[in-house]
């Protein structure tokens, strides 16, 4: 927690950029990406070069999360871009272990692939859940994936208003999973941009009000659509994460998506995410809960109130555990004496990413 803010962050990989896991250029690409976007956190929670192309374990994550961050929730998932990196960058042994070894501070997800026929991801669906200690609460699904034949790269993708894939969203619902966390508005890595349009979310969030659907990076592309999507459907949001980290690279931007999502909106519709772990979340955190307020400009422009601490509480962690039927105070008591809160307060944040590369111990 930060002072009473309760800290969900809601999206959260630990991902594996070991160069033998790059598949190809476009892997390379979006280990690339990644790389740079852990440059526009403050100076002394940059990565070095060096030290950033690896595989992180499930501990490091969560030790970098929890003794390094003022977070006390994790949104995990296993990710299937199996076309980018041998083990889809996120394997789902790692999703299981985080599952299994930290059921108070993990809340997971699974990841499909849409690109498959429906038999199939239906299939995974099955197994994922099964495999998993208890039952995910949301799906993470991404727009595209990438195919090979002879040689020669294929790009394939799905809408997900597609009539086919409603089959998942009535199986997952069965199942108890209500959530459909939809990667959008920021391409993974050099590839083709259609895919990652919002504009396919309308139709099953109309034919679906019994579903959520999450916009993930919400204003890095697509700002306008997305804004009136979360006014048009109750059951549609917007995540933040790498939004987030405009906060310190370009702070006004950040403002101004902010408030075109509490505009239309409102700010029971944002949901938190740091990034991490190519973002650290700690400054992230402290940023928004105690420097950020909206310009006058911004306020001017849009004719707003200025943010207040109980609706930044709703973003950091209310909005997403109302989304996941979490009960907050439950949740407090569940962790509240366990080996991380107990080390964060008898020491205080560890040095910033000393998990991450614990023997070169230096950030930049």
């Amino acid at each position: 927690m930060i002072d009473d803010a309760f800290v969900f962050d809601t999206i959260s990989h630990a991902l594996n950029l070991a160069p033998d896991n790059i598949l190809n250029r476009y892997g390379q690409g979006l280990a690339d990406l990644f790389f740079h976007l852990n440059q526009w956190n403050p100076g002394g929670y940059r990565i070095p070069k060096d030290v950033f192309y690896r595989n992180l374990t499930i501990e490091q994550q969560i030790e970098t999360l929890l003794l390094e961050s003022p977070v006390d929730l994790i949104g995990n998932m296993n990710l299937e871009l199996t076309g980018w990196m041998k083990d889809g960058l996120a394997s789902r042994e790692k999703n299981i272990e985080a599952a299994s070894r930290y059921p108070d501070r993990y809340v997971n997800y699974i990841g499909i692939d849409c690109t498959k026929p429906p038999e199939a991801y239906l299939q995974d669906l099955k197994d994922l859940a099964t495999e998993m200690p208890r039952m995910p609460v949301a799906l993470k699904l991404y727009p595209s994936q990438i195919y090979w034949e002879k040689g020669k790269e294929r790009f394939a993708s799905w809408r997900a208003d597609n009539r086919q894939v409603y089959s998942l969203y009535e199986q997952a619902a069965k199942m108890g999973i209500k959530t459909f966390i939809f990667h959008k508005a920021l391409t993974d890595g050099p590839v083709p941009l259609n895919p990652y349009r919002i504009d396919d979310i309308d139709e099953p969030a109309s034919l679906f009000p019994e579903l959520h659907f999450q916009i993930v990076h919400g204003g890095m592309a697509f700002m306008d659509e997305t804004a009136q999507a979360i006014a048009r459907y109750p059951n549609v949001s917007v995540n933040m994460e790498v939004t987030t980290l405009l906060l310190y690279k370009a702070p006004d931007w950040f403002a101004d998506i902010l408030a075109h999502f509490f505009w239309w909106g409102g700010p029971e519709k944002v949901v938190w995410s740091s990034g991490s772990m190519f973002a650290h979340p700690r400054p992230l955190i402290e940023r928004f809960w105690r420097d950020f307020k909206f310009p006058q400009h911004i306020l001017d422009k849009f004719g707003l109130e200025q943010i207040t601490r109980d609706q930044k509480k709703l973003v950091l962690g209310e909005n997403a555990c109302r989304i996941f039927e979490i009960d907050i105070e439950a949740a407090k008591a569940k962790i509240k004496d366990d080996r991380f809160a107990r080390r964060l307060s008898a020491e205080g944040y560890a040095q910033p990413w000393s998990r991450w590369a614990p023997n070169e111990g230096r950030a930049e």
